[in-house]
């Protein structure tokens, strides 16, 4: 009889209810024997530990409402609700004579389960080492560092985690190739390293990994290197660690299940040859201090070592200016000041001389086999420029895919652009409105400018105007007004019938310069 052996229990709570009524329902021509583990671990158990084992062991307890709303949208997970575990007596499985292999559950082995799965599949994890690096997929050197794959893990139904893993050399869809993506990113102080490492690290969706970031998450944590950590930069008092002590810290980061199945851009390192061996070849503790030689025998890691590596380079006087730029009050307490720069310029150029057998990307180069891009930055070089050229170089295997951007990621976009176009549409339409306010102030300026002039010239002309007719003024208060005046005075007195008549009389009568013969002479005229 042949004979298969099913493993349940601590997933059996998970398994459809379709999948044993199946066997009920439609025998099979092979036999088999439901084998059930004793664990009886429960769902949240199953979970946590599975992202332990590939990520950073977060879990989140859906609410009640998150799950009705699950139900509803998914039928098929009103089938987990069924309880499948059976009570077995363990003398009817002790009797079978079954060699476990895990017999204390999924929850206790699970590191193994992914292990061997992870190793049956030929599935890799993704990393990106930002020293200047991009993911490179030549088929000779991915075979040689061990790259080819990009691990994803994806939650089909709670306790069931499906690996997506297309082989570089099997995927038929260039779209879906998952590609190895480590990405190391090193340069001189100033160079731009940090900034190519975040669009980097933002453009491919990974991680983006520094040392101070590294040394941060291992002293956060509670365990034995930790507490080695700590200590060390108390007693260092300056805050620096040993080069075998700080290489040990960043590894245990890199090396971490986040980014073991993620992958990540390292900006920054490794700095020397020394380093370099101790984040990605093989070492025991008597060589962590141990500067080697020229012949030693290094043992890269297939799996840690980079896929890409980027080398940022100029001139030095590129990079002294931009420090020189940077404000005082952002100076203060970094290692941006001059002294420091020319302390960390002058080791960089130590570990890194251009015909140095062992400079750092000697040991991509030699031991590590791969080949190495090298930027040139100048006074105008932008991040954008930097990127574009590096990223041909990391996807020369292909296009990497890891199911990003999400939907969420995309809405976020989405989102963000829309803000962007309202904020923009916001500064324009407030732009338009101080325009045509500021055209409206100018007018009104013009136009008060110009009754301010108006009125000015109207009191010169009156001025002019009043010192020109004083002459006549004078003249006619002189020689007219006074026997005029005393004309109409006259013809009120008498009203006579023709007053106009009466007055021109009494003016000929009575002028200053006449003595009345004139008028008498005309009037006897008249008459004749």
């Amino acid at each position: 009889m042949h004979c298969g052996v099913l493993l349940l229990g601590s997933l059996v709570c998970c398994v459809p209810s379709q999948i044993a009524a199946s066997f009920a329902e439609s025998p099979c021509e092979k036999k088999y024997v439901v084998a059930v583990d004793t664990a009886n671990s429960t769902l949240a158990e199953v979970v946590t530990a599975v992202s332990s084992s590939l990520g950073p062991g977060a879990v989140r307890v859906m609410d009640r409402a998150e799950v009705d709303n699950a139900l509803v949208t998914n039928s098929s997970l009103a089938d987990l609700q069924v309880d499948m575990a059976f009570d077995v007596d363990e003398s009817v499985v002790g009797g079978l004579g079954i060699d476990w292999t895990a017999q204390g559950g999924f929850v206790e082995n699970c590191d193994a389960v992914m292990q061997e799965y992870i190793k049956t599949r030929n599935l890799l994890p993704v990393r990106l080492l930002c020293c200047v690096a991009g993911a490179r997929e030549c088929p000779g050197c991915c075979q040689q560092a061990g790259v080819g794959l990009f691990v994803v893990p994806c939650l089909l139904h709670p306790g069931f985690f499906l690996f997506l893993s297309p082989l570089l050399g099997t995927c038929t869809d260039p779209a879906f190739r998952l590609l190895q993506l480590r990405i190391a990113l090193m340069g001189p102080p100033a160079s731009g390293k940090t900034a190519l490492a975040t669009a980097l690290a933002k453009h491919y969706y990974i991680p983006h990994i520094t040392a101070a970031s590294a040394l941060a998450q291992v002293r956060e944590a509670d365990s034995e290197l930790a507490a080695e950590v700590n200590t060390a930069i108390a007693e260092a008092g300056d805050g620096r660690l040993a080069t075998g002590l700080f290489c040990k810290a960043v590894r245990s980061v890199l090396e971490a299940p986040k980014l073991r199945n993620r992958g990540y851009v390292l900006d920054g390192l490794p700095r020397t040859f020394q380093e370099a061996k101790l984040l990605f070849a093989e070492v025991g503790e008597d060589e962590e201090e141990s500067k080697g030689d020229e012949d030693e025998v290094i043992t890269v890691v297939p799996t840690s070592l980079p896929t890409a590596v980027v080398m940022l380079a100029g001139d030095a006087e590129v990079f002294s200016a931009r420090i020189k730029a940077i404000p005082q009050a952002q100076v203060e307490g970094t290692h941006n000041t001059e002294e420091d720069f020319a302390r960390r310029t002058k080791r960089y150029n130590e570990g890194n001389a251009p015909e140095d057998p062992r400079a750092t990307i000697v040991f991509f180069e030699n031991q590590g086999g791969l080949d190495t891009l090298t930027l040139n930055v100048e006074a105008g070089s932008s991040v954008e420029a930097l990127q574009a050229a590096a990223v041909p170089y990391i996807e020369q295997g292909g296009t990497p895919y890891n199911y990003h951007p999400t939907e969420e990621e995309l809405a976020a976009v989405r989102a963000a652009a829309e803000a962007k176009a309202e904020a923009e549409a916001a500064a324009k339409a407030a732009a338009e409105e101080a325009r045509v306010a500021e055209e409206q102030r100018v007018k009104a300026e013009r136009e008060a400018e110009e009754q301010r002039r108006m009125a000015q010239i109207a009191k010169q002309e009156a001025q002019l105007l009043e010192a020109r007719s004083a002459p006549l003024r004078n003249y006619l208060m002189e020689n007219v007004i006074p026997t005029l005046t005393q004309g109409l005075l006259e013809v009120t007195k008498v009203e006579p019938e023709d007053p106009v008549d009466f007055l021109a009389e009494f003016l000929f009568r009575n002028s200053p310069n006449s003595d009345g013969s004139e008028y008498e002479a005309k009037l006897k005229a008249s008459h004749k």
